[in-house]
């Protein structure tokens, strides 16, 4: 691998997808990769940027900071600032690669644009802005069967990264064996 500096950067918005698709993927990054800020002598930075969402409380940059996973963490109030003057907030490298994991996939489509990176979708249900993706990583599929035909080579089913990443991961905090009731609000049913 090159020493040549690279930023990956997660773009993500609220609590559901920091803690089933943010936090177990960059827990499995750093035990497969030598990452910053872990590993200090990497010339890869691990990054999070927040975007904006209705249904974010408000504190996604706080808990992810508890994690240790980031080199960066940008709050979603400095998207559009983040998007007019990039390197106000971070020394991006030149080269690089966002990942969508939750929000509008349109944000991290203007990210990796203006960046000049790589840009990779995780569809869960739909891969909004295919022709923009270098590569699409998909729940099921169902959602290759969406694609243009042309492009669905671009496609790779992964399965679902809110079972089967926080299992690969192993949650840190497990509960108890038995039976759990599991209340979630403010889930929305599936586009």
């Amino acid at each position: 691998m090159s020493n040549a500096p690279l930023a990956i950067i997660f773009v993500s918005n609220g609590p559901g997808e920091l803690a089933t698709w943010v936090k177990p993927l960059a827990k499995e990054l750093h035990t497969q990769i030598a990452l910053r800020p872990k590993a200090k002598t990497s010339s890869i930075s691990l990054n999070l940027v927040l975007v904006p969402c209705p249904n974010a409380t408000g504190n996604e940059s706080l808990v992810a900071q508890k994690w240790l996973q980031f080199e960066n963490i940008l709050k979603a109030k400095n998207f559009w600032e983040l998007l007019i003057k990039p390197k106000k907030f971070v020394s991006w490298p030149s080269k690089g690669l966002v990942i969508f994991l939750g929000g509008d996939q349109f944000w991290s489509v203007l990210l990796s644009a203006r960046l000049g990176y790589l840009h990779m979708t995780y569809a869960e249900w739909i891969a909004r802005w295919p022709f923009w993706n270098n590569r699409i990583v998909a729940m099921s599929s169902s959602i290759v069967k969406k694609l243009p035909r042309r492009i669905q080579n671009r496609c790779s089913v992964i399965g679902d990264l809110s079972a089967d990443l926080t299992e690969t991961a192993k949650i840190d905090d497990p509960l108890p064996s038995g039976k759990w009731i599991a209340l979630l609000p403010g889930s929305k049913a599936p586009n």
